[in-house]
């Protein structure tokens, strides 16, 4: 029986999952699902993804979202060639490293200027002001140059000398601002021949085929039905407003303000360039970066005020992993020395040393932690639906109750209390609309009756996703409150975790509020503007 995949090739998670399927010539069947026609709302639609989005994965009874997961799956059950996703531990971590990296970094910036370039005034004759349409720019530009010097290998692909799925992912996310007109190779070289070697490595045709519905939305944009469009004219103007929150992978829209991709990052890098409230565990000196040669432990960078850094945390001691944690003083500028930037070129926290092997992003950190040491299945299980089950929700937070919780932290707390800035109140209504509309979902969609999110069991998804939603309760808002399936699955995570190591990976974040008063704003000016263009 053909795998069946609901496809809209304007989308670029879509073309990044065509572009898989086809090149390996994989048993699947295309179905179109037209977002301009509001064809994801149809009834037969949603019993394939309640979420409503595209791309969409039926196997059988076995229905997926999300498009990295969907072509993890395909990799596994297909068993297609060892280069795409590599068995290779370390490989694969490479791999997943900017998988995870690139929703807010690629993807976040490359479809804000889709619809601030081309959807906006084509289609809802809306003018995008001059000064929000080049913040835009300069963001992508900036993640571009991480991109290229810091993903991209010289002469090769993102995950080594041979193409991967991360590489089809970032080619689709790429050609999504260059189809609005915005030239995304012009003076970078080493971006245009990684481009080139993509395009031969998936084969001309089939990338021309996959594209040519987007690099043709220019002109097809122009004769949209109007109605079918008044769906999406409030996330625009919120968007153009510097109200709302991320994007999806179809069912609608929504953006930041300019500046708000790199604050939501910075759950994972506030900390790379900003001092982190005092705590008990931070106030002692840091540990040397270097240990001796006869430490064979795994070194873990945290600071736990952030999110990221107390899933890592969380994961590492309940399995009792032999792991050294280094808190990194980042009031005494840490992050910025050569030794740090060698084991995390992006001066993010956290960060992983495994002898010669270094790693950013949570995520992969988690996952490279559980296969390493062989870690109890229920974490990250073998089983391919399972495991399926538990990407699914860890590609989709990025965007969901991740970015929706981390700016309720900003602009309840950060930006009151550290910055002296109202924030005016429609724009926090705003904010915690966004957030309980994420929360719904988890509550709806993943987190399973009397269970976690990938089943019976905890996995590492429940970690992930617990982190975030204690984020915004830090900053004073009870989002327990009201949600007894989400306050029930809180309290069988804690006991699956252990109160004490709970409380203990949450003390600082839940001191927050009165350690942020302790901050030294003149080291934290540099926020400031950012801050209140997410505001204004």
């Amino acid at each position: 029986m053909a795998l069946e995949l609901f496809l809209d090739l304007l989308s670029q998670p879509c073309r990044s999952v065509f572009l898989f399927a086809k090149k390996n010539h994989l048993p699947v069947e295309v179905k179109l699902v037209s977002l301009m026609n509001r064809e994801q709302h149809t009834e037969e639609f949603g019993k394939v993804n309640p979420l409503r989005k595209v791309p969409a994965l039926k196997d059988g009874d076995f229905c997926l979202a999300e498009s990295i997961p969907m072509m993890e799956y395909m990799a596994e059950k297909f068993n297609t060639a060892d280069h795409w996703f590599p068995k290779d531990l370390q490989k694969r971590a490479r791999v997943n490293e900017y998988l995870s990296w690139q929703h807010f970094g690629i993807r976040f910036h490359g479809s804000k200027i889709f619809w601030m370039k081309l959807m906006a005034p084509v289609v809802f004759k809306l003018e995008v002001p001059e000064d929000k349409m080049a913040g835009s720019l300069q963001d992508l530009n900036a993640s571009l140059d991480l991109m290229e010097k810091t993903f991209i290998q010289e002469g090769g692909f993102i995950g080594g000398d041979q193409i991967s799925i991360a590489d089809l992912v970032a080619i689709v996310e790429i050609m999504q601002p260059f189809a609005a007109g915005v030239d995304v190779f012009q003076g970078r070289a080493r971006l245009s021949a990684w481009k080139e070697r993509v395009v031969q490595a998936v084969g001309k045709e089939l990338f021309d085929e996959a594209h040519k519905t987007v690099l043709a939305a220019n002109d097809s944009m122009k004769h949209l039905d109007p109605d079918n469009m008044k769906l999406y004219m409030p996330l625009v103007l919120r968007m153009m407003m510097d109200i709302a929150g991320g994007s999806n992978s179809g069912s609608s829209w929504k953006s930041s303000s300019v500046p708000w991709g790199k604050l939501c990052i910075s759950a994972e890098t506030f900390h790379a360039r900003a001092p982190s409230p005092a705590s008990a565990d931070q106030t002692s000196p840091s540990k040397p970066l270097n240990p001796p040669a006869s430490v064979f432990k795994m070194e873990l960078f945290l600071d736990m005020l952030s999110q990221p850094c107390r899933s890592v945390y969380l994961f590492a001691k309940k399995n009792n992993l032999p792991v050294e944690v280094r808190l990194i003083s980042l009031m005494n500028g840490e992050q910025h020395k050569e030794e740090f930037v060698k084991v995390n070129p992006l001066k993010k926290v956290p960060a992983l040393k495994d002898g010669d092997f270094c790693m950013a992003e949570s995520i992969p950190m988690i996952e490279y932690m559980a296969e390493k040491f062989n870690t109890a299945d229920h974490w990250f299980p073998k089983d391919l639906q399972k495991r399926a089950r538990v990407n699914e929700y860890l590609s989709w937070q990025h965007l969901g109750c991740r970015m929706a919780g981390s700016k309720i932290f900003w602009m309840k707390l950060m930006a009151p209390v550290v910055f002296k800035l109202e924030v005016p109140e429609d724009k926090m209504a705003a904010a915690l609309e966004d957030l309980n509309a994420s929360l719904d979902l988890l509550e709806k969609t993943f987190i399973k009756e009397g269970g976690f999110i990938g089943g019976d069991q905890i996995s590492i998804a429940d970690l992930v996703a617990i982190v975030e939603v204690m984020q915004p309760f830090a900053a004073g808002v009870d989002v327990f409150e009201g949600r007894a399936k989400l306050s029930a699955w809180k309290e069988r995570v804690v006991q699956a975790v252990g109160k004490e190591l709970f409380d203990e990976a949450h003390k600082t974040i839940l001191a927050a509020k009165d350690s942020v008063h302790q901050l030294d704003v003149s080291k934290m000016e540099m926020f400031r503007p950012r801050i209140i263009r997410l505001i204004s």
